[in-house]
């Protein structure tokens, strides 16, 4: 069984990438090749922001993942360790249904603002989905 990505605020395009192969020939013709799959999609999901929540356990600093769980940071990263990029998992897609994809690029969390409250602003993500 797959995990779920449940992360609901975002928005998300969709690419897709041509798998069809294409041999020039002369005089400007072109044979192309009928794909024996579908064309796989790419989704780039965006989320606009996210939080690191820490609390303060024996005098250090620790990452809070239970609390307000849609929004954060620390639990998308602890979901991206689990999944890296290439254990699938299933993505609800807004249009499409429930879709199975994993990770096509590697999880890019920034630093949060000075003085935000943990707070880090646009988080971008890429899926590809998988059969």
């Amino acid at each position: 069984m797959y995990e779920t990505f449940d992360f609901p605020y975002f928005t998300e395009h969709t690419e897709y990438q041509d798998s069809s192969r294409a041999l020039k020939l002369g005089g400007g013709w072109d044979y192309v090749v009928e794909p024996v799959v579908p064309d796989p999609r790419l989704f780039n999901v965006s989320i606009k922001a996210m939080v690191w929540y820490t609390d303060i356990v024996e005098g250090r600093e620790v990452v809070n993942i239970n609390v307000n769980p849609e929004m954060n940071a620390g639990r998308l990263d602890a979901f991206y360790a689990r999944h890296r990029l290439f254990k699938p998992f299933y993505f609800n897609h807004p249009k499409y249904g429930v879709l199975k994809v994993r990770f096509h690029e590697s999880l890019k969390l920034g630093e949060p603002s000075p003085n935000s409250g943990g707070v880090v602003e646009n988080v971008q993500l890429k899926f590809i989905e998988v059969q």
